[in-house]
């Protein structure tokens, strides 16, 4: 699932997490997929995508994605990160905006976003896009 995102690793939470922001550990996982530029060293990620193999969904009933995450919209120096969960049907040329990430509180939330618009498309792919003050 992991495309060409700078800055992007598969470690554990400890291994990821920086003087400034700490990783919460994630029951039953050893490791996450993520992004900590404090602990990376850098000031800006412009538009980074990590994209999903295509899924068939010609023959889905009910079909949710759904995930964990931590996010909290930080900001730096006036510098405010973003992070959208985006649909692609068509290979990736063209990307539609399923919904912001949710801010959460800190922790490890696990949400369900409904796919049911995308039921009988055969080629299905969703992205999560990184930005920093984008």
């Amino acid at each position: 699932m992991v495309a060409d995102w700078f800055g992007l690793s598969v470690d554990t939470p400890t291994a990821l997490s920086s003087t400034y922001f700490a990783v919460p550990a994630v029951t039953g996982s050893t490791k996450v997929l993520g992004i900590n530029d404090d602990a990376v060293q850098t000031s800006a990620y412009a538009d980074e995508l990590v994209v999903s193999p295509a899924i068939d969904l010609s023959g889905a009933v009910t079909p949710y994605l759904m995930f964990d995450l931590v996010y909290s919209q930080g900001a730096y120096n006036g510098i405010i990160e973003t992070l959208v969960i985006e649909a692609s049907v068509d290979g990736g040329a063209t990307w539609t905006v399923l919904q912001d990430a949710p801010i959460g509180s800190g922790d490890w939330q696990t949400y369900a976003i409904d796919l049911s618009t995308f039921i009988g498309e055969a080629s299905f792919q969703f992205g999560f896009r990184y930005g920093e003050g984008c």
